[in-house]
Order: C-alpha cells, then sequence, then structure tokens
C-alpha cells in the first residue's frame, strides 16, 4: 500500500515539473506554482489573453508650434482674459479719433493731451489700491513705492491672481497712454503755442493734410 501510494504521488509531480527550474509544481487550485523560483503556470498561460498595454501616443509637435500655442493660451485664467480684452477695447477705441479728428489740429492734440492724462491717473489709482492691499506684507513699502512703483508692482505681480484688480486697472491706464500716442498723437501741435510760433489756420491745416 504504500508502495503504490508513493508512486501515485511522486508521478504528476515529476510530469508537470518547473518549465524553468525543473523543480516539481504544486497545482494548488490549478495554479501551477513553483515554491523553488516561483513561477506560476495560470499566470503564465493568461499572459496573452491580457490586453497588451498601449504606449502613450507620442504627440507629434504642429508646424510652427502654433498648436501648442493654441493650447497654452486656452488655459489661461479668467482674470487674463478680462485684461487683454480690456486692453484691446481701448486700442480700438483710439482709432475712432485717430479717423475723425483732422491731424495736425487743436482737437486732436486736446484729445490726446486728455486721454494721457486719464491713462496716468488710471495707473496711480492701481498703486495705490496695490499698496491698500499688501501693505501689510511688507514694512518697508511706503506712499513713496506709489510715485516709484517699480518695487510695487513687482510684489503685486508675484501676488497674482489675488491682486488682479491692480493689475487690470494698471494694464488698462497704460494701453491708454501708448494708443493715445502711438494711434491719435497731434502732440506737436502744442508746440505752435510756444512763443514766437503762431498756430496755422484750421482751413489752412486741414487742406494741407487731405
Amino acid at each position: 500500500m504504500s508502495t503504490a501510494t508513493t508512486g501515485t504521488t511522486s508521478g504528476p509531480a515529476k510530469s508537470n515539473p518547473c518549465p524553468k527550474c525543473g523543480k516539481p509544481l504544486t497545482d494548488t487550485a490549478g495554479l501551477g506554482w513553483c515554491s523553488a523560483c516561483g513561477y506560476c503556470r495560470s499566470l503564465e498561460e493568461h499572459k496573452d489573453v491580457l490586453p497588451p498595454k498601449s504606449a502613450a501616443p507620442v504627440k507629434k509637435a504642429s508646424v510652427g508650434g502654433l498648436v501648442e500655442l493654441g493650447e497654452a493660451i486656452g488655459g489661461l485664467p479668467r482674470w487674463v482674459w478680462i485684461m487683454v480684452l480690456g486692453v484691446l477695447a481701448f486700442w480700438c477705441f483710439s482709432l475712432l479719433p485717430n479717423h475723425q479728428l483732422p491731424p495736425n489740429s487743436l482737437e486732436r492734440a486736446i484729445w490726446t493731451t486728455c486721454q494721457i492724462v486719464v491713462g496716468l491717473l488710471v495707473i496711480y489709482c492701481a498703486q495705490l489700491l496695490a499698496m491698500i492691499q499688501i501693505a501689510h506684507e511688507d514694512e518697508k513699502l511706503t506712499f513713496r513705492d506709489t510715485l516709484l512703483p517699480a518695487r510695487l508692482w513687482t510684489m503685486t505681480c508675484k501676488r497674482l491672481p489675488r491682486t488682479y484688480l491692480p493689475v487690470w486697472l494698471g494694464s488698462w491706464g497704460l494701453s491708454m497712454v501708448l494708443s493715445a500716442l502711438i494711434f491719435i498723437g497731434g502732440l506737436p501741435y502744442w508746440l505752435y503755442y510756444l512763443p514766437g510760433s503762431k498756430p496755422p489756420k484750421p482751413g489752412q491745416t486741414t487742406s494741407k493734410n487731405r
């Protein structure tokens, strides 16, 4: 009896050796596990059934990087879009007096001067607002920083988006000043009011420039 039992037990072990190390497999619940090297027959058999791991798709760069630029722009926060739209609005607004006012005229000089003054006032209000928001965070900030604002604007930009409001006002005021100088112009007309100079007659100026 003992001899038959031993032969029966040892037979399957020899008929199912481990393909890696040749040791007998422990066929627990049909796993076919080798205690010597860790081989598992069931895992090897189902390896082909599992879907292959797909590699991450390689993203090709577009010509000139235009697609990447568009994706970067599309990911900008809302406060940046509002700032940019405000700047564009002021630049477009400055195109109207540029076409409506006669060149080299008093009206054009007055419009440009007033727009520059308003833009500078908006910038100064933005600096006052920035001072109010961040003055408690730095004891070195003083009222003088609103007149010499390089350090103030540096600290304000570092605290974005919390300080978006003064950044809005500052960028819009700057766009008013620059668009008045670039698109409208006419400031040299004030030179006619210097001693010894005579302003040209409106009719002559208009006909000359047209």
